[in-house]
């Protein structure tokens, strides 16, 4: 391994654990927790760029070397931290562990020379996160705990927070035509043009990503006192269809007129 060899590891294992990608991400979740709202709102709108860019300016050095390693590894945490963001509790951390879903998959569109996708991706993440942290401190200054299940009927207290809430998590979910969807919908159809049909299982992905914040809803638009599974489940169905209703009539008129 030649000196420049070494130098190009050492900046993008920097950037990577940066951006952050899967294996290198453990600090991100302890971060945002520890840290204050605004200091969150700086570190997913900003710092979190910083690993984006520097991986920009030193891709052509490693990543062509190591194309399958990363690949495999992007894949991976896109998988894991969807699952990791249904599994806790704490609103920071789902948020957190959303960023971490964000960063690697628009890692996937850079690894497949989608360099445009991707950075759709960055900068409408850089939009959005910093947004939700920042409902994530005013909903911890009303009810004095991030715990999801403290979002129930946040509806019925606060309406138009609880609106401009929902309205973020559809953005950060990739509803159209913020730049989120028109930057995954890029590098879906470049990993569709590698992959071919077996990027179905890649879909369960995208599905994984919903679900955090399908529940996320639903504890907002739940009515005091409803306990019933069958309503809960009637409203998450109703969200996922209005979505998926927009999600394929802005895709057709995307691609197709």
């Amino acid at each position: 391994m030649g000196v420049m060899d070494f130098l190009s590891l050492f900046f993008v294992l920097i950037f990577l654990t940066k951006l952050p990608m899967y294996l290198l991400h453990s600090w991100l979740p302890k971060a945002h927790v520890d840290a204050p709202t605004f200091g969150s709102m700086i570190l997913a709108g900003i710092m979190l760029k910083m690993g984006a860019y520097g991986l920009f300016r030193f891709f052509f050095f490693f990543f062509l070397k190591n194309f399958f390693l990363l690949v495999f590894i992007s894949f991976f945490g896109f998988f894991f931290s969807t699952i990791m963001s249904i599994r806790v509790l704490d609103l920071k951390t789902c948020i957190a562990f959303s960023s971490i879903y964000h960063m690697n998959f628009s890692l996937i569109g850079l690894l497949f020379y989608n360099f445009k996708g991707s950075f759709y991706i960055f900068i409408g993440h850089s939009f959005v996160s910093p947004v939700l942290f920042f409902f994530v401190g005013m909903i911890y200054l009303f009810s004095k705990s991030r715990n999801i299940i403290m979002l129930f009927s946040l509806v019925n207290y606060n309406k138009i927070m609880s609106f401009f809430f929902f309205f973020f998590l559809l953005l950060n979910l990739g509803f159209p035509p913020f730049l989120n969807f028109k930057g995954e919908i890029m590098v879906f159809i470049t990993i569709f043009n590698h992959l071919g049909y077996k990027l179905l299982i890649f879909f369960f992905g995208f599905l994984f990503g919903g679900i955090f914040t399908y529940r996320i809803m639903i504890m907002i638009y739940s009515k005091i006192g409803s306990k019933s599974i069958l309503e809960l489940m009637k409203n998450m169905f109703i969200i996922i269809f209005f979505f998926f209703f927009f999600f394929f009539f802005f895709c057709y008129f995307s691609f197709f007129m």
